[in-house]
Order: C-alpha cells, then sequence, then structure tokens
C-alpha cells in the first residue's frame, strides 16, 4: 500500500512541477514576443498623383459606357464624394454551369440580401 501512495505522491508533484514550468515558460516567451512585437509608427507617406492611361479594349464602346453608367449612378446613389476607393476590375465570364449550380448561386444571393 505505501507504495502505491508513493508513486501517486511522485507522480501528482511531477505533473505539478511540469505544469509550473509550462506556465513560467509560456509567459517568458509572451514577454520576449512582446517586446520585440513593437514597431515604430512609421509616417505615411503622401500619395503621388497616378497619370490616367489610355488603354486599348477588346469590349464595345457601348459596354464601357454602360460600366460607367452604372459606377457614377452607384457614387450618386451612396453620396460618395471622391471615387477614389472603387476599383473597377474587368468582367470574368464564367463557364455555363448546371440549373442546380445556378439555382444553389441563386439561393446564395437572395440570402444575403
Amino acid at each position: 500500500m505505501s507504495d502505491s501512495l508513493l508513486q501517486t505522491l511522485i507522480g501528482f508533484v511531477v505533473v505539478n512541477i511540469g505544469m509550473i514550468l509550462l506556465t513560467g515558460i509560456i509567459m517568458l516567451f509572451s514577454k520576449v514576443m512582446a517586446k520585440s512585437g513593437k514597431k515604430e509608427i512609421q509616417a505615411i507617406e503622401e500619395e503621388k498623383p497616378v497619370e490616367h492611361v489610355l488603354t486599348v479594349s477588346n469590349q464595345s464602346e457601348e459596354v464601357i459606357a454602360a460600366i460607367m453608367a452604372c459606377v457614377q449612378a452607384y457614387i450618386q446613389q451612396n453620396g460618395i464624394k471622391s471615387a477614389c476607393n472603387i476599383v473597377i476590375r474587368p468582367a470574368v465570364r464564367t463557364s455555363v454551369s448546371a440549373a442546380w449550380s445556378n439555382a444553389g448561386r441563386m439561393e446564395n444571393v437572395s440570402r444575403r440580401v
């Protein structure tokens, strides 16, 4: 009986010492990372004006005019004073999907609206 009690006490002591050491190591790492994580605040440089570049597009002028009209309507509708934050990306056509795929997309879109 005394051997089992001794083994229990030794196991208890070993586990507690291990937990204390692990806690100390974690606290030490957190302090080291907090010191190295501090970065100096950098001054934000003023943005330089971007030159407007005329690009040649494969799309017809009607499509481009329609897209620009949509962007203008969005800007007016939402009361945006500057269009600098708007990024226009080219539209990419997707392949023809099955009816179930289209139904799933429509369901997901209707949930978000």
